[in-house]
């Protein structure tokens, strides 16, 4: 077969010879056709089918050139990826795999980045040198989040359940999945620091009433008294 190449600039015209095959190779279960290529060129590829560059096994031609119009291969890597990639690329010897050992390499230096760093923080001054004072975050030892998930706090929740048997002081219900428990402080968490953690402070409500207390007289601000008006009101209007 033979086909015209035209300059894009001059329109000048030259013939020359392509081979076109018919045949049919696999790659994945899928078909792939031999394209046209040169006959001088296709016997210097041809011969290379089945060759080996690193990983990488060379399977087929690809039926599709390049935007250069150049002939490129389908390639199997020992992982069992698939690549299509230009045939010039095995000629400078620049690809040895389909991308895998780059994750590969990237994990393994993570490992000993991550093995390095704990054998760092385990020195003795070492972590002395981040903590504290010494810290970029430091806020001169002022603590202004919210703690409630610290182990004294966790301590003080289970103090108050244990003390009140594990029973919501208005309704009398127990934990159960649809109304888990809540302890409640009697003083708000936020305007008495230093009765966060007052047993006597706290008192065991369901999820329901501790919304429903919340709700009527808001979060934050808390005090004793709205409690106990907050339990009178039920009595009378249960009464």
């Amino acid at each position: 077969m033979v086909r015209p190449y035209k300059c894009s600039m001059c329109g000048a015209g030259v013939r020359r010879p392509k081979y076109e095959w018919s045949g049919v190779l696999m790659a994945k279960g899928k078909k792939i056709a031999e394209p046209d290529i040169n006959i001088r060129s296709y016997t210097a590829i041809k011969s290379r089918l089945g060759e080996r560059h690193g990983k990488l096994l060379i399977v087929a031609l690809h039926d599709k050139l390049t935007f250069q119009q150049r002939a490129q291969w389908v390639c199997q890597c020992d992982c069992g990826n698939f690549l299509i990639t230009p045939v010039r690329y095995f000629t400078k010897d620049v690809l040895h795999n389909c991308g895998c050992e780059v994750h590969v390499e990237k994990e393994r230096m993570r490992k000993i980045k991550h093995k390095a760093s704990k054998i760092a923080w385990t020195r003795p001054g070492y972590r002395e040198q981040y903590i504290g004072e010494n810290s970029y975050n430091w806020k001169g030892g002022k603590y202004t989040g919210d703690n409630r998930k610290s182990v004294d706090y966790l301590k003080w929740r289970k103090s108050v359940y244990e003390r009140d048997e594990y029973i919501c002081q208005i309704c009398g219900v127990r934990s159960n999945r649809e109304n888990q428990l809540n302890a409640h402080h009697l003083h708000s968490y936020n305007d008495f620091p230093d009765m966060r953690l007052d047993i006597s402070n706290g008192i065991t409500l369901c999820e329901n009433h501790h919304t429903e207390f919340h709700m009527q007289y808001g979060y934050g601000h808390n005090w004793a008294w709205q409690y106990e008006e907050f339990t009178g009101d039920l009595i009378a209007r249960t009464a």
